[in-house]
C-alpha cells in the first residue's frame, strides 16, 4: 500500500505550481475594493451499493454547502491584493463502517467551518508580473495542478484546490508585443490532495506560455522535492505540454479543441518490493493525457472528450506507475466521484482497523482517491443545449475501463499477493458506462447589483462492468444519483 500511495502522490508533483494557463496578461483595471464570492447549496441523493465483499452503503440523501468569500484591493493599474475564505462549508454525511460517503465535501463534519486559507499580491512592474503570497494554483486544463475554483465541469464541483506559498516572476522577455511569457517560479506546498504544512514538499518551476485569443500553449518542467516522516524523500521530475485553440468560422459558429500530456519520472525510498524489503532507489513512472475538441453555435454545444492514466497492475514491486488526475477535473457524477472513491475510502479504513491489520500500512491514509481518475481510459461525448435564454441542458455518455485490471491493494495483500479485487474477485478491466444529465436556469438580477442567481439539477445511471464481480462472479446492482443544485454568484 505504500506503493499505492506513492503513485498517487507522485501524480501531484506539480500541484502548486502555475495559475497562468488561461490568465489574462493585461493591465489591472482601475478600482479599490470589490468582494466577489458565492454560496452554493447542493442535495444530493445516492443509490446504496457494496463497498467491499461485506458491508454496503446504504441508500442516503445528504445536503452539502460552501459560503466563498473573495475579497480584491486593486490599486490603480499596478498592484492586486487578493484573499479567498470558505464558511459554512461542510457536508451532513451518513457513515457506515467508519467510512464517509463522498457526496460532494472533502471534509464533511458540521456546517460551521470558517477558514480563510488563500491570500497574495499581483504586481506589474516593468519587468513583468510578480506573484507573492499564499496562492492558488492551476495550469492548462487541470488534470494535475487544479486551483479548486470556480465552476468549470459539466457535471459535480470543484472541492479541494491546490495552495502554495509561493513566489513567481513572469515576464515577457521579447517586449509586450509578443505574447510569450517566461515564468520562474518556487514554491513551498501547503494544501494540495496529497501534501500538508506538515510535509516538506517544494516545487521549483521553469514554464513558458504563448498566450493569443485564437491559441493558447504552454509547457513547463517542475522539480519537486519532499521530505516526509522517518526520513523517507521522493524526488521527481514533471514534464506538461498544453494546447488550447479556439477558430472561429464566424459569428455564430466555432470549433474548439484542448489538450494536455504529462509525464512524471524520479525516485523514491518510499516504495517496497514483493519481499517488503524498502529499495535503495524505487523508480517513478507515471504518464496522462486528456484530450477535448467540438463545435459551438449560439444555440447548441457538441463535444468529445478522450482521457487516459497509467495504471499499476502490480502494487508490491519497485515501480510506480500508477496516475491520477486532479479529483477537481471531474469525469461524471457516479463511476470516479462516488463508486471508485467509496471503493477506496473503504480500503483504507480495512487498512487501518486493528481487527485486520496489526500496524497500518505506511500511505493508508492517501489510499482514498477522493473521487480522481486514475488507471482509467474513457470516452465520454457530451452535448449541450440552450433552448431559452438562461436555460441549458446537458447530456453526457460515459464509456470507461482500466488499462491495468482494477485491483484493491489491500484484499491483494489478504490473498497473499494474489491480484484480486474490491469484492475478493478477479481483476478485470471493464469498469462500465455512465449516462449523465442535467437541467440548469440561471438569472442576473441588476437591481441587486448584478447577483447571479443559477438552479438546477443533475443525475447519472451507472452500469457497472466486470471489474466489479465478486469472487462468485455475481456483477453489482446498476446506480444512480440524482442532485439537486442552487448557486448564487456576485
Amino acid at each position: 500500500m505504500t506503493k499505492k500511495w506513492i503513485s498517487i502522490f507522485a501524480t501531484f508533483l506539480l500541484a502548486s505550481s502555475l495559475s497562468f494557463a488561461e490568465e489574462p496578461q493585461d493591465a489591472f483595471t482601475y478600482g479599490f475594493f470589490d468582494l466577489d464570492g458565492y454560496d452554493r447549496l447542493r442535495g444530493i441523493s445516492t443509490e446504496g451499493f457494496a463497498i467491499d465483499d461485506n458491508d454496503t452503503i446504504d441508500s442516503n440523501t445528504t445536503w452539502t454547502n460552501r459560503l466563498r468569500l473573495e475579497p480584491v484591493l486593486t490599486f490603480g493599474k499596478f498592484l492586486k491584493i487578493q484573499a479567498q475564505g470558505d464558511f459554512f462549508n461542510g457536508t451532513l454525511s451518513q457513515e457506515v463502517d467508519g467510512v464517509t460517503v463522498p457526496t460532494g465535501s472533502p471534509e464533511g463534519g458540521d456546517l460551521d467551518e470558517a477558514e480563510f486559507n488563500r491570500a497574495w499580491f499581483d504586481l506589474r512592474t516593468p519587468i513583468g508580473l510578480i506573484r507573492g503570497g499564499r496562492a492558488p494554483s492551476h495550469w492548462g486544463m487541470g488534470i494535475l495542478a487544479n486551483s479548486g475554483d470556480g465552476f468549470d465541469d459539466d457535471f459535480g464541483d470543484n472541492q479541494f484546490g491546490n495552495t502554495s506559498d509561493r513566489f513567481l516572476i513572469a515576464t515577457r522577455p521579447m517586449g509586450q508585443e509578443i505574447p510569450w511569457n517566461l515564468i520562474l517560479a518556487f514554491d513551498r506546498v501547503v494544501q494540495d490532495p496529497l501534501a500538508t504544512t506538515d510535509d516538506d514538499a517544494f516545487n521549483f518551476i521553469f514554464a513558458n506560455l504563448y498566450q493569443t485569443k485564437p491559441v493558447t500553449a504552454g509547457t513547463y518542467i517542475v522539480r519537486r522535492t519532499q521530505y516526509i516522516e522517518e526520513e523517507k524523500d521522493l524526488n521527481a521530475w514533471g514534464f506538461d505540454a498544453y494546447l488550447n485553440l479556439n477558430y472561429e468560422i464566424d459569428e455564430e459558429n466555432s470549433l474548439f479543441a484542448q489538450g494536455e500530456g504529462v509525464y512524471i519520472v524520479g525516485t523514491t525510498d518510499l516504495a517496497v518490493d514483493k519481499l517488503h524489503n524498502p529499495p535503495q532507489e524505487g523508480e517513478i513512472r507515471q504518464a496522462g493525457l486528456v484530450g477535448r475538441g467540438g463545435y459551438k453555435n449560439l444555440w447548441s454545444q457538441t463535444a468529445t472528450e478522450v482521457g487516459w492514466a497509467s495504471g499499476d497492475s502490480d502494487v508490491l514491486d519497485n515501480e510506480v506507475t500508477a496516475f491520477s488526475f486532479s479529483p477537481d477535473y471531474n469525469v461524471g457524477l457516479i463511476l470516479f466521484e462516488q463508486l471508485l472513491a467509496s471503493l477506496s475510502e473503504k480500503s483504507a479504513s480495512n487498512a487501518e482497523d486493528p481487527l485486520l491489520r496489526a500496524v497500518p500500512s505506511d500511505g493508508h491514509t492517501l489510499i482514498p482517491t477522493d473521487g480522481s481518475v486514475t488507471n482509467a481510459f474513457y470516452v465520454n461525448p457530451t452535448v449541450k443545449v440552450w433552448p431559452a435564454k438562461g436555460w441549458e441542458a446537458i447530456f453526457g455518455f460515459l464509456y470507461a475501463y482500466a488499462p491495468q485490471k482494477l485491483i484493491d491493494a489491500f484484499q491483494t495483500g489478504l490473498a497473499g499477493g494474489t491480484p484480486t479485487n474490491h469484492y475478493g474477485g478477479i481483476p478485470d478491466e471493464s469498469l462500465g458506462m455512465e449516462i449523465d444529465g442535467g437541467l440548469s436556469y440561471s438569472q442576473i438580477a441588476e437591481s441587486l447589483g448584478g447577483l447571479k442567481f443559477i438552479g438546477g439539477v443533475q443525475g447519472g445511471y451507472f452500469l457497472p462492468g466486470d471489474a466489479f464481480n465478486d469472487a462468485n462472479g455475481n456483477g453489482l446492482d446498476n446506480l444512480w444519483t440524482v442532485q439537486g443544485r442552487l448557486t448564487l454568484q456576485w
